[in-house]
């Protein structure tokens, strides 16, 4: 793979600083999104990430992905208030690390 002038080391940094500025946002919105639901359904809330104009919400089980799609309008309202950009919520699985 040619990359130009830069070394490789560089090329890597760059990768890092991406993943950590991917990772941070993601932190962020999963704080935001968070704040936005009540406690019960907030804790359930394993991820967020905003990505081409979709804001996907990761929950921890089937069941709690169909109650959190009832808030869909109401995150939707929310992530446009911090990012006009935003232009649909999707609910999908995502259980926790048992690390």
């Amino acid at each position: 793979v040619n990359r130009g002038p830069w070394p490789t080391c560089w090329h890597a940094h760059l990768t890092l600083v991406t993943l950590r500025q991917r990772a941070e946002a993601a932190q962020e919105w999963l704080g935001l999104v968070r704040s936005w639901l009540p406690a019960g359904t907030a804790s359930q809330v394993t991820s967020a990430v905003e990505r081409e104009g979709t804001l996907a919400v990761y929950v921890a089980s089937a069941a709690w992905a169909a109650r959190l799609r009832f808030e869909t309008e109401t995150l939707l309202a929310k992530a446009r208030e911090r990012n006009a950009r935003i232009a649909t919520v999707q609910v999908k699985v995502l259980p926790p690390s048992r690390a």
